[in-house]
C-alpha cells in the first residue's frame, strides 16, 4: 500500500514539472514574440520619426495637396542627391520663373540640398517648365541642378495651367531648343496681368516642408551665401554648447553684391578688402544691424565660422538665419508680399517666443540685384502699399495678445 503510494506520489510531481516546463516553454515563447513585435514597432517609430512630412528611406515623394485657394505639387521635380540631418544643410527658396536665372549662381555656391517653390500660374507654368528644361540640359549647370535642386509647383486654383506633365518622368522627357535662350522672353508675366497676390510665407513654407536635414537656411532667390557655407557652418554647430539649442537661429549679416562683371567675394577676408576698397556697400538691412560694426572688423587671420555674440531681437532688425527646420514654426501663410509684413511678422513671432539670434562670424549674404520687377511698377501693388500702416497695427496687436497668451505657460 506504502508502495503504490510513493508511486502516485512520484507520478504526480512528475505531471506537475512536465507541465510547469510546458507552461515555461510557452510564456518564453510568448515573451519573445512579444519582444519581437517591440522591436519591429521601435523600428518603425525611428524610421517614421527620422523623416518629416513626406520623406521617407527612399528618398523624397510625390505629393498632391491643396490648401486654401491653391493647390501644390510637392517634390514635382526631385533632386538626386538626398541628404537627411546633419549630412547637409538646406537652401530653402522661393520664387517664380523670372527669377529661375539666379539659380545659377546659387546652385554653384551652395552647392548642397536646394528646395524650391515656384509659383506658376496660367502661361507662367509653360515658361517655367521651358526655363528649367533649358537649364539642365543647355548648360554647364544642368548636372548640379539635377543633383542638389527639388522643385514644389504652387498654383491658384482658378488659374491651372492645362498641359501639366503627369509626372517628373513625362516633364524631363520634353524636348527644347539648345540654340535659343528661354531667358530673352522674359515679359510681363500672367500672374501680374491677372494682378495676383503672391504668397511668399505660403512658399516659404512648402519649400521647408521638403527638406529632410536637420539645419535650413530659408531666403529669397536674390541672396548669395559666402562659400563652403555647409561644411563651415557644420563644423561650428558640432562644437557649440548652447544653452537655448531648439530655440536658437544663427542670423547672417547682408551686403550689397559688388557692381556686374566684378569677381563676387567668396570668404569674409576677401568681403572686407571690396568694403575698404568701395567696390562693396552696406544693404540697408545691414545699416539696420546692431552689431554691424563689431563684425566689420577685420582679423589677422582667416577664421571658420563661430558665434560674435548671442542676443535678443531688436526693433528694426530683421536677419536673415540658418535655424533648425523641426522646431522653428512655420510662418504665418496668410501674410503674403504685397502686405510687406510677411517675415517682419515672423520675426516679431520668434521674439515673442524668446528665440535668441546667435550672430555668426565669418559667413555672409550678398544681396543680388532681383531679376524680378513686377512687384515695383504695378498700380495694384501700388495701392495695397497705402494700407501697409495699418496691417501692421493690426499685425502688432495680435503679437501682444499672443505674447500675454504665451506668458500663462512660462
Amino acid at each position: 500500500m506504502k508502495f503504490v503510494k510513493r508511486k502516485l506520489i512520484i507520478l504526480a510531481m512528475t505531471a506537475l514539472v512536465g507541465i510547469s516546463l510546458i507552461i515555461s516553454i510557452w510564456l518564453l515563447r510568448i515573451q519573445e514574440e512579444d519582444c519581437v513585435v517591440y522591436k519591429r514597432f521601435v523600428l518603425k517609430q525611428r524610421q517614421s520619426s527620422s523623416r518629416r512630412n513626406f520623406i521617407d528611406n527612399r528618398g523624397a515623394k510625390f505629393h498632391i495637396k491643396q490648401h486654401g485657394q491653391y493647390w501644390i505639387l510637392y517634390n514635382y521635380l526631385v533632386a538626386k542627391n538626398f541628404y537627411v540631418g546633419n549630412e547637409s544643410v538646406s537652401l530653402s527658396l522661393h520664387g517664380e520663373y523670372t527669377d529661375l536665372e539666379a539659380l545659377n549662381a546659387l546652385v554653384r555656391r551652395w552647392h548642397g540640398p536646394i528646395s524650391f517653390t515656384l509659383f506658376v500660374n496660367g502661361d507662367d507654368f509653360r515658361r517655367a517648365e521651358n526655363i528649367i528644361l533649358y537649364m539642365t540640359k543647355c548648360t554647364v549647370f544642368g548636372s548640379e541642378i539635377l543633383s542638389f535642386v527639388t522643385f514644389n509647383f504652387m498654383m491658384h486654383e482658378d488659374h491651372i495651367w492645362s498641359n501639366i506633365p503627369k509626372s517628373e518622368k513625362d516633364f524631363m522627357s520634353r524636348t527644347t531648343d539648345c540654340m535659343s535662350s528661354p531667358f530673352i522672353l522674359y515679359n510681363e508675366t500672367y500672374r501680374r496681368l491677372k494682378k495676383l497676390i503672391y504668397p511668399s510665407n505660403m512658399a516659404r513654407n512648402i519649400a521647408r516642408q521638403t527638406v529632410s536635414t536637420y539645419y535650413v537656411l530659408s531666403l529669397d532667390i536674390n541672396y548669395l551665401p559666402s562659400a563652403k557655407f555647409i561644411e563651415n557652418f557644420l563644423k561650428m554647430v558640432y562644437k557649440l554648447d548652447l544653452n537655448n539649442p531648439f530655440n536658437t537661429v544663427y542670423a547672417l549679416t547682408v551686403f550689397n553684391a559688388p557692381m556686374p562683371k566684378v569677381v563676387l567675394p567668396e570668404t569674409k577676408e576677401e568681403l572686407l578688402e571690396y568694403y575698404e576698397k568701395n567696390k562693396l556697400y552696406l544693404s540697408d538691412e545691414s545699416r539696420r544691424i546692431p552689431y554691424i560694426e563689431t563684425w566689420l572688423k577685420s582679423s589677422d587671420e582667416l577664421k571658420p565660422f563661430s558665434i560674435l555674440h548671442i542676443r535678443k531681437h531688436e526693433a528694426a532688425w530683421f536677419p536673415w538665419y540658418v535655424s533648425a527646420n523641426e522646431y522653428e514654426p512655420f510662418a504665418d501663410d496668410r501674410l503674403h508680399h504685397e502686405s510687406f509684413i510677411d517675415r517682419s511678422s515672423h520675426i516679431d513671432l520668434l521674439e515673442v517666443l524668446g528665440y535668441d539670434f546667435a550672430v555668426t562670424d565669418n559667413a555672409f549674404l550678398l544681396h543680388l540685384p532681383s531679376l524680378n520687377m513686377t512687384l515695383n511698377n504695378s498700380i495694384f501693388f501700388q495701392d495695397e502699399r497705402n494700407v501697409t500702416n495699418f496691417t501692421n497695427l493690426q499685425h502688432h496687436r495680435k503679437l501682444l495678445t499672443l505674447r500675454n497668451f504665451l506668458m500663462k505657460f512660462t
